[in-house]
């Protein structure tokens, strides 16, 4: 799995996890284990306000999933231009600071 982080200023925030080939965003349950190498599935297809216009998408059997990263009025540098989360362990994903104040 390979998370893309796409940073946008915005007031609300959302937690997620990793289940498998499921994500679970503010509770709801997203599985892509149905999704075949080479298919594609636009954001209007999954129904969340997080995934971006890329949608969600496996290439080369690595399913890929484009992310909004909300951010506050002062992000950290890591927030305007985080890397990829590759391959992160079931459970809860950490993501980088929303703002330098230190909150996440």
């Amino acid at each position: 799995m390979r998370i893309m982080l796409r940073p946008q200023f915005r007031p609300d925030r959302y937690e997620i996890a990793r289940a498998g080939t499921a994500l679970i965003i503010d509770g709801a349950t997203f599985d892509f284990s149905l999704l075949d190498d080479g298919e594609f599935l636009p954001r209007e297809a999954v129904s969340s306000p997080w995934i971006t216009d890329l949608g969600v998408t496996r290439v080369g059997g690595v399913l890929q999933i484009a992310l909004i990263l909300p951010h506050g009025m002062r992000p950290p540098p890591e927030t305007l231009a985080p890397a990829d989360i590759i391959n992160p362990p079931d459970g809860p994903i950490i993501l980088p600071a929303y703002d330098r104040r230190g909150t996440a």
